[in-house]
């Protein structure tokens, strides 16, 4: 089943006369957490064949108002992520992800990924967005993660991937998401 996130876009992006106003709207009701606010995988899509951390931008939240764009996070407001990721890797190369593949930078992180590998789970805990998180050389390994975070500036939100060993990119497969949600301030 779809998401209304997704079903709006879509509507959206097949009728370009839509006017900015609504538009305007979606992104209101997205930054609220009146609908999902993610991004997603469609079709497998190869990570990064190096050990050099670098974006990967199909699952980065970036503010685009589009078939797979989520809003942009605001700064100086609270937020929480999950991100879902599997992945197929040649046997020999394992993955490392860290927290800073868009444009915010953090007043505060706090996330836990957990790794399950050849039927093993380890999980890191992180304070920093600059830690990353390892997963083992196996052929199919999933990341999970989880966290919060306060931007100290408007921006984009997502992964950086890169092999931990060998120089063979992994697949990231097709239904990986990360979802950002804003916790809204009581009152």
């Amino acid at each position: 089943m779809s998401s209304a996130h997704t079903i709006a876009t879509k509507l959206i992006q097949q009728n370009s006369a839509v006017a900015d106003e609504t538009k305007k709207v979606l992104r209101y009701l997205v930054q609220r957490g009146a609908i999902d606010n993610g991004v997603y995988l469609s079709a497998t899509t190869p990570g990064a064949a190096n050990a050099t951390l670098v974006p990967f931008v199909p699952l980065i939240v970036d503010g685009g108002v589009g078939y797979n764009s989520g809003g942009a996070v605001v700064g100086g407001r609270t937020y929480k992520f999950r991100m879902y990721m599997p992945c197929l890797a040649n046997g020999t190369s394992g993955m490392v992800i860290d927290w800073q593949g868009g444009t915010a930078t953090f007043s505060s992180f706090a996330a836990t990924g957990f790794n399950y590998v050849g039927g093993a789970l380890t999980a890191v805990q992180s304070a920093a967005a600059a830690t990353p998180t390892t997963s083992g050389a196996a052929a199919y390994t999933t990341v999970i993660t989880e966290g919060v975070f306060v931007p100290s500036q408007n921006g984009s939100f997502g992964p950086r991937i890169a092999t931990s060993a060998g120089t063979t990119a992994p697949s990231i497969l097709a239904g990986a998401y990360l979802q950002v949600t804003e916790i809204p301030v009581s009152i």
